[in-house]
């Protein structure tokens, strides 16, 4: 488990200081993924570095299985940093080291024997799926084989925390998939707390257990991803909901902008509607998934302006939340 306790990191001093985290807390249990989005300059990359103890925080602290890294001396940190394992982004693999020199990295730095290092390394690289590709320098492999070789070499000391930052950023989808696969693999096979940071709010939805936004420094919102989509009045829900084109609204017509709020949304919800009110009604666009066994999506549609009220009352008992497109909020990712 890790815990995020009021963590803050100012740079600089007197009339120069910046506060870049503002009283950050989160936790995440053994088993769990938490997510960690922002948009550019939200405090991410620096939270990331306090977390992994790269940065030292100004205030607050950092704990892994009930244990304060953040008052541990610098020789103790050391060996205490082994608990938390870290994927780039981009994998910063070592150029003129092969994948099984990369793995092997973090162990020759602690002195490990030959032997064991290659049995580790081998073990490892097979979890990940590249045991036929030991041999190989980054330059020879694909980008989304870059990233298991960082995933093995995070693993590699056995840490009971994963941190991921960024690391899907400039994957292509299919490179992007796998990688969340395997984490999702390591993670339960280990039993690791993961905290996911990233910019990609649809990567967050097929991963992710929990997520909290990160504005200016704070976590501004935070819940689990089901919960949140389900919310018709969170921001981070309506940025994490998956939304499709919508054409206009014929002439005459008013835009309604409607939202699952309920985990047990029938599927045949329109044509209930239609045959309660008996009036027309256009589906403009939309968008449903499953996520965690859950119905989650939102829907644009257009009807009479006068049949605005009588489609909102009979939508709310299905589990819907309607409201005119032009009030809908997004987060910027």
């Amino acid at each position: 488990m890790i815990e995020i306790s009021n963590l803050t990191k100012v740079f600089g001093s007197g009339d120069a200081a910046t506060t870049v985290l503002d009283d950050v807390d989160f936790a995440v249990p053994a088993g769990e993924i938490f997510a960690v989005v922002g948009p550019s300059g939200a405090g991410k990359s620096t939270l990331a570095q306090c977390i992994n103890l790269l940065e030292r925080p100004t205030s607050g602290e950092v704990i892994v299985n009930g244990e304060s890294l953040t008052r541990l001396d610098a020789a103790a940190l050391r060996r205490a940093r082994r608990r938390i394992g870290t994927v780039f982004q981009s994998a910063n693999l070592l150029s003129r080291r092969t994948a099984a020199e990369n793995v092997a990295l973090p162990l020759d730095y602690l002195g490990v024997t030959k032997a064991q290092t290659r049995a580790r390394v081998a073990e490892l690289l097979d979890r990940v799926g590249l045991a036929d590709q030991a041999s190989k320098y980054p330059h020879q492999l694909s980008g989304g084989q870059r990233q298991r070789v960082g995933i093995a070499r995070a693993l590699a000391l056995r840490p009971s925390v994963l941190l991921s930052d960024e690391a899907t950023s400039g994957l292509d989808p299919r490179a992007t998939d796998s990688f969340l696969s395997l984490l999702r693999e390591v993670r339960d096979e280990l039993d690791l707390a993961v905290v996911f940071i990233t910019h990609e709010m649809d990567t967050i939805v097929k991963i992710a257990d929990r997520v909290g936004r990160l504005d200016r420094g704070r976590i501004a919102e935070q819940g689990s991803v089901v919960d949140l989509l389900l919310d018709p009045g969170s921001e981070l829900g309506a940025a994490l909901r998956p939304s499709g084109s919508s054409s206009a609204a014929p002439v005459g017509l008013e835009q309604l902008l409607v939202t699952h709020n309920s985990v047990a949304v029938p599927a045949d919800w329109l044509s209930r509607i239609t045959g309660q009110l008996g009036t027309p009604i256009s589906v403009l666009g939309g968008n449903v998934q499953d996520v965690d066994g859950v119905s989650v999506g939102q829907w644009t549609i257009a009807i009479a302006p006068d049949r605005v009220h009588d489609f909102t009352s009979a939508a709310t008992p299905l589990g819907l939340y309607a409201r005119p497109v032009d009030t809908d909020t997004t987060v910027a990712a």
